[in-house]
């Protein structure tokens, strides 16, 4: 597994009142596996109050190269972030720390 060391830092909706019902916030260890050309790396984290539908804000401490990076809720308290490499050499950016910001929208539609 390519994260280790998931801590909630915090939870909260204080920011952005009246858009966002819930916000919280993730630090780890990211460390991914090199993305081969034209390839995608995905890895999953525990992130525990995240909700399917959430906004999903992700920003590593590593210079991504080129890589493309997201991340969204692929299950109740699982992040998934993809590295996705459009280039024609395989890309390794090492061990970095990975912070990811889930942000609940008031659903207004029922």
């Amino acid at each position: 597994m390519a994260i280790t060391s998931i801590q909630k830092i915090r939870h909260e909706a204080a920011q952005f009142r009246g858009v966002f019902e819930d916000i919280c916030e993730y630090e780890a260890v990211y460390d991914p596996d090199s993305v081969g050309s034209n390839a995608t790396v995905t890895d999953t984290i525990a992130a525990p109050g995240a909700e399917m539908g959430d906004v999903v804000l992700v920003s590593v401490t590593a210079d991504l190269q080129g890589l493309i990076l997201v991340g969204n809720v692929s299950s109740a308290d699982v992040v998934t972030l993809t590295l996705a490499n459009t280039s024609a050499g395989a890309i390794n950016i090492g061990s970095c720390n990975v912070h990811i910001v889930c942000m609940t929208p008031y659903h207004v539609l029922g």
